[in-house]
């Protein structure tokens, strides 16, 4: 009998509070979520919605009076996009403007491979939302964003109910938990009781959860690299004679001279990225030569070269020798006013040529005949030890030609003598 009396005193109270949840959410009327137009606050701020209870002493009407009178809940969040220059220090900003706003950064996931990047997660109060989203895109290009506003009003109410049910239907269990007597029945109770209390917190936090995400907006701002890509492309030539480097570029092929002879070399060196280049650095171990050892043809390696833009340089010079150029070339990424961008990879280049310089040709010399008649020797030696080394497998047909020879000699002696 009291099992009996037990599930029907719990049946009765939740459809007692399971009515009054039902009966607040169906008065409730809708009112769609976004901003207002002139203050920028949440449109939920700008009006309230009315009710009339039906009757005062109907405990589901004072509750529906209640939340007609309350204002919507509402999450809002926004996920956008801003490319600049100097991630590093568009995010130091970024965490300045938003405290200055009353938020707080959440989270933030900043890297440099392969390419800068930050992503930074903040909590703003919502009536700042609006303000704080315009005042991010203007650290740089804004490149998207989107904003989305969603009314958890009713999940707020329902979470609420069912709070409160769930505290009636805890605190009766204990009131009948502290009047039993059986052992059965207590084991039932707590059993029930322990459900209900697990239950309810997990109830609490799911209401903390929300009322922690209406209370403070969600923004999630992604800093990109402006100029991503620091490149460089470039070529050497050369052509015999001195002029100033006034015919740059020159061949592109290994160029051939007489020992001694003026020849000219020829960089030519272009941005072929989306950035600016500064810090300029050129060096050749073969020809011993740096930047400042070069003639500038045209542009200036002293300010920042831009995307698209080409320098060529020129160094003149003569040789004893083959001499192999290898050319290295780096840049530093850089802003239109030549300030380094941090984070960034520096462009790279490497470049090779080969110069041949040989002796002009005149009157042979006693020296020269000694080397031709040297040569021919060595070209006669050559020639013997190919044939030797030709002949070496058929070496055993001599002897065995010798022998042949000897024998049929000795044949006739002995006919004779008989």
């Amino acid at each position: 009998m009291r099992r009996l009396f037990v599930a029907l005193l719990l049946l009765l109270s939740a459809c007692a509070f399971a009515g009054v949840g039902e009966t607040a959410l169906e008065g409730a009327t809708s009112q769609p979520p976004g901003f207002a137009r002139e203050s920028g606050a949440p449109a939920a701020e700008q009006g309230q919605v009315t009710g009339e209870p039906q009757a005062a002493t109907d405990t589901a009407a004072a509750v529906e009076v209640a939340f007609l009178q309350a204002d919507r809940q509402i999450v809002y969040v926004a996920d956008m996009t801003v490319a600049t220059e100097d991630v590093r220090e568009a995010a130091r900003r970024a965490v300045a403007l938003v405290e200055a706003e009353g938020g707080f950064l959440f989270a933030e996931d900043t890297h440099n491979e392969p390419r800068p990047e930050a992503v930074l997660t903040f909590k703003v109060p919502p009536d700042r939302f609006r303000a704080v989203i315009d005042r991010l895109g203007e650290l740089g290009e804004l490149r998207s964003v989107q904003i989305s506003a969603d009314d958890v009003t009713e999940r707020v109410v329902d979470l609420e109910s069912r709070i409160r049910t769930t505290e009636a239907s805890i605190a009766r269990l204990r009131s009948l938990l502290a009047e039993a007597t059986d052992i059965e029945g207590i084991v039932e109770l707590e059993r029930e009781l322990a459900e209900r209390e697990a239950n309810l917190e997990v109830l609490r936090g799911e209401l903390r959860t929300l009322s922690e995400r209406v209370a403070m907006a969600t923004l999630t701002l992604r800093l990109v690299q402006a100029r991503a890509d620091a490149s460089l492309a470039g070529a050497i030539t050369a052509y015999a004679g001195h002029d100033g480097g006034v015919a740059c570029p020159g061949r592109e092929q290994a160029l051939s001279l007489e020992r001694r002879e003026p020849v000219t070399v020829c960089w030519e060196i272009t941005n072929t990225g989306d950035t600016y280049l500064t810090d300029l650095r050129l060096t050749d171990p073969a020809l011993e030569v740096e930047l400042g050892d070069l003639i500038v043809v045209a542009g200036d390696p002293d300010r920042p070269l831009a995307p698209g833009d080409t320098l060529i340089l020129a160094y003149e010079t003569t040789g004893e020798r083959r001499i192999r150029l290898r050319t290295a070339v780096e840049a530093a990424p850089a802003t239109e006013d030549g300030s380094p961008i941090q984070g960034m990879t520096p462009a790279e280049l490497q470049m090779t040529y080969t110069l041949d310089f040989f002796d002009p040709p005149g009157p042979p010399t006693f020296i020269d005949g000694l080397e031709a008649s040297w040569e021919l020797l060595l070209d006669l030696g050559g020639f013997g030890l190919a044939a030797l080394g030709a002949a070496l497998p058929f070496l055993w047909v001599v002897p065995l030609l010798w022998w042949g020879i000897r024998t049929v000699r000795r044949r006739p002696g002995k006919a004779e003598s008989t």
